[in-house]
């Protein structure tokens, strides 16, 4: 009688993987009758790679030739593209340098106590350090990125570049040129200044960026950062748009931290010096500018 019990528990175990391959089989081949012809190719593919592999069969790549190559040509397609953007866009984009007169302090060292102090003669040698004024000297104090929004000559950037209304501001061009300018706006609430060429005979067409619809951009699109980070002038990097709508709190500014709401946040690189630099769509259109590094 044990036996017996032990031989149908045998069958009754092998009767359950056969129905359970089976449903599994069915289950199968009806998802991959309804997916995609690509992803279904794909996976006959792979399988099929494995299968000969575990045989020992060596069998052509898995891209065909002409797969191979269609591939390489659209990836070359999207570098020409990039290429081309940052061409035409490079010339719109400028440094922004902002100079000031700023005081030049040396350190001297004197007696404490006064010349007339009784206490000066018992102790002659006695020096402490002090500081004094010595002059005024032009100074950089601070640069950041800008780009020109019409051939007359108007830029943005953001407000934190040319927050100091005591300085002095110029824009150096692609070209090395170099233009005095006149903040004519600043926009605490979304960091934006508008700038225009305030320099006697400057009347030339400048090269000026389109401004496209930063509603549109989506999470994964490509964009491409042009600025002048580390004080190296015009550099670019590419990325994609990593989120949307963040709230950031921001240092850096002479005001203090600021709040920034609505912000883009990409992976393209940005350092310091990026700052008021445009954030450009694969169609050159400018949706955004570089504010602030998350560290």
């Amino acid at each position: 009688m044990n036996d017996m019990t032990k031989h149908q528990l045998i069958l009754l175990v092998l009767l359950i993987c056969f129905v359970t391959a089976l449903a599994t089989s069915v289950v199968t081949a009806t998802l991959m009758d309804q997916a995609p012809k690509p992803i279904t190719q794909t996976i006959q593919k792979v399988v099929e790679r494995v299968v000969d592999k575990s045989i020992g069969v060596v069998t052509e790549p898995l891209l065909k030739k002409n797969e191979k190559e269609e591939l390489e040509i659209g990836a070359l397609a999207r570098d020409v593209l990039i290429e081309d953007i940052v061409s035409r866009s490079s010339p719109a984009v400028v440094t922004i340098v902002a100079t000031k007169d700023m005081p030049i302090i040396e350190e001297i060292f004197v007696n404490p106590f006064g010349e007339d102090d009784p206490l000066n003669q018992v102790f002659p040698e006695l020096r402490v350090p002090q500081l004094r004024q010595k002059g005024i000297e032009r100074l950089q104090i601070s640069s950041g990125s800008g780009f020109f929004v019409s051939s007359d000559g108007f830029l943005i950037t953001n407000k934190h570049v040319v927050e100091d209304i005591s300085a002095d501001y110029t824009v150096i061009l692609s070209d090395e040129k170099r233009f005095k300018v006149k903040v004519l706006a600043r926009d605490a609430l979304h960091d934006v200044a508008v700038l225009k060429i305030d320099q006697p005979g400057s009347n030339q067409n400048f090269s000026f960026l389109k401004l496209g619809d930063s509603d549109t951009a989506r999470i994964g699109h490509t964009v491409i950062v042009i600025g002048s980070p580390l004080e190296f002038q015009n550099t670019v990097s590419v990325g994609v748009v990593s989120g949307l709508r963040r709230t950031i709190r921001a240092s850096g500014s002479a005001a203090g931290p600021e709040e920034i709401f609505e912000a883009m946040q990409t992976d393209a690189a940005i350092n310091p010096g990026n700052s008021g630099g445009p954030m450009l769509n694969l169609k050159g259109e400018v949706v955004g500018l570089s504010v602030a590094v998350a560290q």
